[in-house]
């Protein structure tokens, strides 16, 4: 926090190596989860003080003092983690793994599996960032049958991932 509090006193700090790195023009955000209080999703502007109240729990008020604004970032809930593997995670996956001559598939168990499993209120999308990713490489860590121009088909099935390889 010293760092920060120089930062915003003097607008420049010396490096290790004596070299001064200067903040004009520099807008710094600092991101926390110690006044999350309210389940919905999103960027919410408040205009109230009880969000610097809460602070003043943890920082000095001279560091507080230099706060321009407060923006508490919310939960997310389930369907939107949902869209999230449908919209983020398997296009990136498809695209990753598309570059290694694969084909993924994936229907809509699969998803369901992967938000059911891996969501986590508190610890939000990295939960299922990690589940997916785990269900998703181990085919290809843990079978012979997955060669370049494979097919992958992902769905689920009593409870666990259920795969089907072709087009090798």
């Amino acid at each position: 926090l010293k760092i920060f509090l120089r930062i915003f006193e003097d607008g420049q700090i010396t490096d290790t190596t004596g070299k001064d790195i200067f903040f004009t023009n520099v807008s710094i955000i600092m991101t926390s989860n110690i006044i999350l209080t309210n389940p919905s999703i999103g960027f919410e502007k408040k205009d109230n003080n009880n969000e610097y109240m809460k602070l003043n729990e943890y920082f000095s008020k001279e560091f507080i003092n230099r706060i321009d604004s407060v923006i508490n970032f919310n939960y997310i809930e389930k369907n939107t983690a949902r869209d999230i593997v449908e919209r983020i995670l398997i296009p990136k996956a498809k695209e990753l793994y598309s570059k290694k001559k694969y084909t993924l598939n994936f229907d809509s168990k699969f998803i369901d599996y992967i938000t059911a499993i891996g969501y986590d209120r508190v610890k939000g999308v990295r939960n299922i960032e990690r589940f997916f990713e785990k269900n998703v490489v181990d085919i290809f860590r843990d079978s012979k049958a997955v060669k370049s121009g494979s097919i992958i088909d992902f769905s689920e099935e009593s409870g666990k991932v259920k795969t089907n390889v072709s087009g090798v």
